[in-house]
This record gives structure tokens, sequence and C-alpha cells, in this order.
């Protein structure tokens, strides 16, 4: 019982992680201040670069944090503990962009915000995956070339 209380309590803190990286991250990028200056997001253009934008830092977070958690505790990251640290990220932060921002209309800008969520709701178990099929190949690579 400790271990998953361990592991709910680091996913409500990527999702603290998450949202002061955002925060930071709309006042200091230039990429998103000439997006907003260019058309106020109301293309597709400029929304999906803004989606490219947001992906990238998300992937780059949890590819870090993946990376720090495999060199900590190797033993420590499986699906189990994995889908257990991604599911508080998922509701908060499908509470925060679906359900408060009450989308009712499709535009360019909820379309972004809309993938944007959906990469951060199932990004660590996306980049977990990715990890695994590079563990498996080094590990098929090495096995072939011992023979």
């Amino acid at each position: 019982m400790k271990n998953v209380i361990f592991k709910i309590t680091m996913g409500l803190l990527i999702v603290l992680l998450i949202n002061t990286i955002f925060s930071v991250s709309a006042s200091l990028s230039p990429i998103i201040n000439y997006l907003v200056s260019l058309d106020g997001l109301k293309t597709w253009k400029s929304s999906l670069l803004l989606t490219a934008h947001d992906t990238l830092i998300i992937l780059v977070l949890y590819t870090a944090l993946i990376a720090f958690g495999q060199k900590l505790k190797p033993e420590l990251l499986a699906w189990s503990d994995l889908i257990i640290i991604q599911a508080p990220i998922a509701v908060i932060v499908f509470y925060q962009n679906i359900i408060l921002s009450e989308l009712t209309e499709l535009t360019p800008y909820t379309v972004s915000k809309i993938l944007t969520t959906i990469t951060i709701m199932f990004g660590l178990l996306f980049t977990f995956f990715i990890f695994q099929q590079i563990a498996s190949t080094s590990k098929n690579d090495r096995t072939k070339s011992g023979n």
C-alpha cells in the first residue's frame, strides 16, 4: 500500500512539474509569443505549431523522468507502476483542460489543446514503451553479435 501511495504522489508531483513548466514556457517562449502575435492562434498552422511545441516539451520531460528513474531504480519502472503514476496525471489534466475549459466550439486552438491534453495523459506510457523497444532491440543485437 505504501508503494501505491508513493507512485500516486509521484504522479501528483509530475502534474505540478508540468504545470510549472507550461507556466514558465508560456511567458518566456519566443515561439508562443510569435504565434500569438501572428494570428492569435486562430489558424490551423499556428495551432499545429503550438501543439508540436507543447508535445516536444512534454516528451522531453517524460524522457528525462524515465531515464532518471531507470538510472535510480530500474526495478521501480514496470508497466503496472507507470499506470499507477500516469493515472493521477490523466485525471487531473483531463479535468483541468477538458472539463473546466468547457470546450463548446471546435476551433484550431481547441483541437491543439485536446491533442496536447492527450499527449500529457498518455505520454509517460508511450515514452516508456519507446524505452522498452530500444532496450529489447539492443538486447537482441547483443545476443546476435555474441553468436
